[in-house]
């Protein structure tokens, strides 16, 4: 990501790229409050039900600039394309390990328990 980055602000100095920032800015707002409140300790375990939407939250934030680095690449819009599809191949990665991540932090541990449920009945 810091490699992406240092590209991204060293040769890619577009405007298109500025959308991908705010879009990124907005999640990580409330990833670092879920952070913060996790680190103050036990008393804030009850405010941390909300996790699983961050999960969310993130993943459909890789879902939104996928689409609009596709756009970008379609539309022939004025960008390098062949560093737009490195990074649209990138995003990729990182929804692939996001979902991945969901499915065994939430789904599958929510399947589990219904399992036990019924077994103990």
């Amino acid at each position: 990501m810091a490699l992406s980055t240092w590209y991204v602000i060293k040769h890619l100095r577009e405007r298109h790229v500025v959308f991908i920032a705010i879009v990124n800015s907005f999640v990580h707002v409330f990833m670092y409050t879920y952070y913060m409140l996790a680190a103050m300790g036990p008393n804030y375990r009850k405010y941390l039900w909300w996790k699983p939407y961050v999960t969310k939250l993130q993943i459909g934030q890789f879902i939104i600039i996928i689409g609009y680095q596709l756009s970008l690449v379609l539309y022939g819009c004025d960008i390098n394309s062949s560093s737009m599809i490195f990074f649209i191949l990138n995003t990729i990665s990182f929804l692939l390990l996001f979902a991945n991540f969901y499915k065994k932090a939430y789904i599958t541990k929510r399947e589990q328990y219904k399992q036990q449920q019924l077994k103990s009945k």
